[in-house]
């Protein structure tokens, strides 16, 4: 009976213990910190200690606003949350670190990932607070507990130290994306880690190697050139180096090709025409890029050169070829380039006011045999042309009595010596009247003569065919003057043409 009595208040006692344990509503916030893992055996400055801080909801009743606050510098942290909607704040300063999380439901759980170089976390540093009051480190001691309450901790803790584990594996994940190089294939393999998962985390970081080049970066920043300019480094296995170099040069063409064709003629530079073939690239794969550059390259020079000053179209006639440049599509751009200087000769010969404006010997020196010929024959033609309308122009100057001694260096010596002997003539009537009286006759016959000859120069220049139809009995001229009328006539053909 007394058995039976104990026996049915122990079981009231521990009915009350589990009730109150585990069935009464309540939250129960529990934390726990793992112990430091360091990313390197060896120390040094960039070595950095990874810890885990796991808290979770242990209780059967909601809690709300958790605030974790650890007294000191936090360098990096990942928080995996319960939600992804989850809205979470942060405080972080130089001496104290802040993270203030909504809500957890029961079994609820975030982990905090925490990085930082040289020093780790204690768990003094750290304190967990929530709506209902602290949280506890889960191996906390106290009499409150049965070893039947700490069972789930235990299970609990396990699977957060595996979990942590397992996080620290994903953290190389970043490493292989962002620093492939300097973090994994430097990197000697961790103890903690299969030689089959560490050889999957270097398949994986070569496969990014070339992740940070870009078709704008300059061409010695391109890590793809480095590593084809460059003997094999040490980190690397001969599998990988193969690898590595077979990536690098498909990477190059990509860019170099990116570089040339889809991207604007104002981001490139000779500097591309005239590379150096890097030790590491195969002849196939550079014959490819050579094939590439002398494709673009008239189009890209003709693009990029502002030919408009005599001095630029020399310079450019008269530059080196490219190192890349083949001889025939050197000699097809500077072709067009001396066909552009020619037009601008041309243009410039039409619209020449004084024979200063005649090409220069340089400047014929220039041009191909053809071009020579032709500009010859223009500025021939040209030169007549602007002969005739000086000669024009004085000739009205005479019949005024008062021909200038300027805007006459076409003129040639005979034409100049009659017109002033024909000019003192006409000034010696003008000023003296009574023999002007005497001469009226022969002035009005030699001024109408002249006016004659005026009038047939005014046709031929509006009609340069008008010289055909000028009679021989006709004494407006002499014999040599019909033959200069002839020259006039054939230039004003030669200026039209060039204005067609």
């Amino acid at each position: 009976m007394r058995k039976t009595i104990i026996g049915g208040i122990l079981l009231a006692v521990a009915t009350f213990f589990i009730q109150k344990t585990y069935f009464t509503d309540r939250p129960e916030v529990v934390y726990s910190l793992s112990n430091e893992i360091y990313t390197s055996l060896l120390e040094s400055e960039d070595r950095e200690i990874i810890q885990q801080l796991t808290i979770k909801n242990i209780g059967n009743q909601g809690v709300e606003r958790i605030v974790v606050t650890i007294n000191n510098h936090v360098d990096k942290y990942d928080l995996r949350k319960y939600s992804e909607s989850d809205s979470v704040r942060v405080i972080a300063t130089k001496t104290k670190f802040e993270l203030i999380y909504p809500s957890l439901p029961p079994d609820g759980q975030i982990e905090i990932l925490i990085k930082n170089v040289k020093k780790g976390l204690t768990k003094d540093l750290l304190t967990v607070k929530h709506n209902s009051g602290l949280g506890k480190e889960a191996f906390e001691k106290s009499s409150s507990y049965s070893l039947l309450t700490l069972l789930p901790f235990i299970f609990w803790v396990a699977i957060t130290l595996a979990s942590a584990f397992g996080l620290y594996k994903d953290s190389f994940h970043s490493d292989i994306k962002y620093d492939p190089v300097d973090k994994i294939l430097k990197r000697p393999k961790p103890l903690f880690i299969s030689s089959f998962k560490w050889n999957e985390f270097r398949k994986e970081a070569i496969g990014n190697y070339f992740n940070k080049d870009r078709a704008y970066s300059k061409l010695n920043d391109l890590i793809c050139w480095q590593v084809l300019s460059d003997d094999k480094p040490n980190h690397l296995s001969a599998d990988e180096w193969a690898k590595v170099l077979s990536d690098a040069t498909s990477k190059f063409k990509e860019l170099f090709t990116e570089r040339i064709v889809t991207r604007s003629y104002l981001t490139l530079s000779d500097e591309l025409f005239s590379i150096e073939k890097p030790k590491q690239i195969g002849l196939p794969d550079w014959k490819e890029i050579v094939n590439l550059i002398n494709n673009y390259y008239v189009f890209y020079s003709l693009a990029k050169q502002k030919l408009t000053w005599n001095d630029e179209f020399t310079a450019e006639l008269k530059r080196e070829k490219l190192n890349l440049i083949e001889s025939d599509v050197d000699k097809r751009y500077k072709a067009i380039v001396r066909e552009i200087f020619f037009s601008k000769l041309v243009g410039k010969l039409i619209r020449m006011k004084r024979s200063d404006g005649f090409p220069q010997e340089d400047e014929i020196l220039l041009l191909n045999d053809d071009q020579k010929k032709e500009i010859s024959e223009i500025t021939n033609g040209i030169v007549d042309l602007k002969r005739a309308m000086q000669y024009r122009k004085k000739l009205r100057e005479v019949v005024n009595g008062e021909l200038k001694n300027t805007d006459n260096d076409l003129v040639i010596k005979e034409d100049w010596d009659s017109l002033t002997e024909l000019n003192q003539k006409i000034s010696k009537i003008l000023k003296d009247k009574a023999q002007a009286e005497e001469d009226s006759v022969k002035f009005r016959s030699l001024r109408k003569r002249v006016e004659r000859q005026l009038e047939i120069i005014d046709r031929i220049v509006s009609n340069p065919d008008y010289v055909e139809k000028i009679e021989d009995y006709n004494d407006a001229f002499n014999t040599g003057n019909l033959g200069n009328l002839l020259k006039i006539s054939t230039a004003l053909k030669v200026q039209n043409r060039g204005r067609l």
